[in-house]
């Protein structure tokens, strides 16, 4: 049994703490020890705030604690958690980055469970003119994520705008370009966006996967709507693209595309070609996904319900 745990700092440190004078020396010296005890606490917040923290109940119920992350220096808050098939969790974080955990053999003599990062995809908000660093453009945060029940590659990702930069992500990361709001449908296992879903006119703040491999969406407070979507809605054509358009899909390059990083590994460009995928651009410098298909754009969801109003939890009860 695993349970995994993020922590999040509650309340701020009051920025008006020290705003009194000292009068002495005394004064100055317990001022500094203060002020050295709070970035410390707050570097303490900051770390904890960026993990995730797996808890194990031995048979003999002993607890073992496994802590993931952070990846990298940026150390991005943990915004949410989505647990992928049997033996993956994803991490969605406040600068836009997806981390895929997944669980390894544990080593010989030793039943503690074994996590491994595999796999990172950085989103970045589709604006023009956006550069390579995002600099000045702004960025997106994660605000929950849901794994569909018929695929467990396929993840739906809601964002929102955020007024700070990305800080970037490192070479050989796949970076997928999205709206700042809606949701993505991500097949994590080659990080291609699929579709988009794009009827909510707020940040959609909560999510369920259907047992059919549809998905219900919780609007904002200025969207309001609950709306179920059908697999049938976001299944990509197989066809590939002659001109950057395919058969019955709708895009639209102002919204989404996906572009992988030129710097991609040596392993991850020799998978492409043995699976035979190819990046194909469209007359307006648009980026199709891995399999040559553009995500779909999907406006309208089966079926919206407004009697509900502003939801923050959505799940599905047993038969």
């Amino acid at each position: 049994n695993c349970l995994a745990v993020v922590f999040r700092q509650a309340r701020p440190f009051d920025p008006n703490a020290f705003h009194l004078v000292p009068a002495n020396e005394e004064q100055r010296r317990r001022r500094a020890e203060a002020e050295a005890a709070q970035v410390q606490a707050q570097a303490a917040f900051d770390l904890h705030s960026s993990q995730v923290q797996i808890l194990e109940l031995s048979e003999r119920g002993d607890i073992r604690l496994t802590l993931l992350g952070p990846i990298d220096s940026l150390g991005s808050f943990v915004t949410f958690l989505a647990v992928m098939g049997c033996d993956g969790i994803v991490t969605g974080n406040a600068q836009g980055g997806l981390h895929l955990w997944s669980l390894g053999n544990s080593a010989v003599g030793n039943s503690a469970l074994k996590w491994k990062f595999t796999k990172a995809l950085q989103l970045w908000p589709n604006v023009e003119n956006i550069g390579d660093s995002g600099v000045g453009s702004g960025g997106v945060s994660v605000v929950c994520m849901q794994a569909l029940a018929m695929n467990s590659n396929v993840l739906a990702v809601s964002v929102q705008a955020t007024s700070s930069a990305h800080n970037g992500a490192g070479s050989g990361v796949a970076r997928a370009y999205i709206p700042t709001h809606g949701v993505v449908l991500i097949d994590m296992a080659t990080c291609v966006v699929l579709a988009v879903l794009t009827a909510h006119t707020d940040v959609v703040r909560c999510m369920c996967a259907m047992p059919d491999g549809g998905l219900v969406t919780g609007g904002g407070k200025r969207d309001a709507t609950v709306r179920t979507w059908h697999p049938s809605q976001w299944h990509a054509s197989k066809e590939r693209l002659p001109s950057g358009t395919a058969p019955g899909l709708s895009f639209d390059s102002n919204l989404a595309h996906l572009s992988i990083d030129s710097a991609r590994t040596d392993a991850q460009q020799g998978e492409s070609a043995r699976e035979g995928e190819a990046t194909v651009e469209d007359p307006a410098g648009t980026v199709a996904n891995q399999q040559g298909v553009m995500p779909k754009l999907v406006r309208e969801a089966v079926q919206t319900l407004r009697e509900l109003g502003y939801v923050f939890a959505l799940t599905i009860l047993a038969d």
